[in-house]
């Protein structure tokens, strides 16, 4: 029994190794969309080397964020109404969903490896897309200007601002339209009504509920407890940042952590931490914010953030307590530990302010070298057990 025991160990140890040296030897890449205006473009980073490519392609209008699934990079380019497909392993560009004027979208989110959600800032809908056919295969409305979602299990968690542009209006029998009851100077218009979170079953493809939260609440991200944070942003003047915490069993809020200052994009690691967005704009220092989600407490916040290179507009948490930073004025990258040391610097195009990762970050080992894996593991077990049937342990 203690050689049995034993050999499992070693065996287990075995794969550990493969598993962890298969991983090393794949290098993996870093996209970032720039969106300077009239010079939006592509650019790659090698995280292995830090070699940084720039200019691999040129995006569309308001380029504003880009997701990866599988092979391929889908950037949502919100003046031209379309999402941009990329084939990673060519670098070019493939297709476009158009999503159609004028409704502006502004993030996506994958359902499955098919279908996904687009949230369409200027007409409170959302659309949902097949990426495989290029359609637009649905459009459903929502709160109040929505801006960034999450997909979790079979619910889809949409981040309604509550700005009201009132611009456009759907009318019956036809398309949206400008509405001239909503001018600029009309008290209507321009201005933050009260912000909420729609739930919405993908399933079904239905809204099941929504949930009030604080003012202006722009992106949510999964911490590892499996709570939702929602970065509510205020107004940038008088109302001040916050995140809710909601509980997606029962779709309601847990609490809330003031967070002071007016940061936007949260991002949350695997070992808890999490970072916020929260500008910086030269001359000064870029800002970035911290906190830990099992306790939920502000680490460092507007009284203390971590500084780092101007124009803070995205974050993006990484293994083992880091963090990429999209530097709009700055026009760079920086990764950063969870204390705010400055690990490394990748100067990329104009205005980055979207970051994805290839392969994505749930795909540590190359699919080839798992099977490899597989097969060695199988052939040691089968030749370890007919030693062990031999020898009659």
């Amino acid at each position: 029994m203690l050689k049995k025991s034993l050999l499992v160990l070693l065996l287990a140890a075995a794969l550990r190794a493969i598993l962890f040296s298969a991983s090393a030897r794949a290098d993996r890449f870093a996209y970032v969309v720039n969106n300077y205006p009239g010079d939006e473009t592509l650019s790659k980073i090698n995280l292995s080397t830090g070699e940084v490519v720039n200019d691999i392609e040129t995006l569309g209008e308001s380029a504003n964020q880009i997701v990866i699934q599988g092979d391929f990079a889908y950037v949502v380019n919100s003046l031209d109404h379309n999402i941009q497909i990329t084939d990673l392993k060519t670098e070019t560009t493939v297709g476009y969903i158009i999503i159609g004027e004028p409704r502006n979208p502004f993030h996506m989110a994958f359902m499955d490896s098919q279908y996904a959600y687009v949230t369409n800032l200027m007409t409170n809908t959302i659309s949902k897309v097949d990426v495989i056919n290029r359609t637009v295969v649905g459009e459903y409305e929502v709160g109040v200007a929505p801006e960034g979602l999450l997909v979790l299990g079979n619910k889809l968690y949409v981040c309604c601002t509550g700005y009201e542009f009132a611009a456009y209006r759907r009318i019956a029998g036809r398309d949206w339209v400008f509405d001239p009851t909503h001018r600029a100077n009309d008290v209507k218009a321009y201005r933050y009504i009260a912000g909420k979170v729609y739930v919405f079953d993908v399933q079904n493809d239905v809204v099941l509920d929504s949930i009030p939260v604080g003012l202006n609440p722009q992106y949510l991200a999964m911490d590892p407890e499996g709570e939702l944070n929602v970065m509510c942003t205020g107004n940038y003047w008088s109302v001040f940042g916050k995140i809710y915490r909601i509980n997606p069993t029962t779709n309601s809020v847990i609490d809330s952590i003031a967070t002071g200052g007016s940061p936007g994009i949260i991002s949350i690691g695997f070992d808890g931490i999490g970072y916020l967005a929260a500008g910086g704009w030269r001359p000064n220092p870029g800002l970035v914010y911290t906190f830990d989600s099992h306790a939920d407490t502000m680490l460092r916040g507007a009284s203390n953030p971590i500084t780092t290179h101007s124009g803070v507009i995205a974050v993006s948490a990484f293994p083992d307590s880091k963090v990429f930073t999209c530097n709009f004025d700055a026009d760079d990258v920086t990764l950063l530990n969870s204390s705010g040391t400055l690990l490394e610097t990748y100067l990329v195009g104009n205005g980055p302010v979207s970051i994805g990762f290839y392969p994505p970050l749930s795909h540590q080992v190359p699919f080839l070298d798992r099977i490899g894996a597989i097969i060695l593991v199988v052939l040691l077990i089968t030749s370890s057990s007919l030693i062990l049937f031999r020898k009659g342990v």
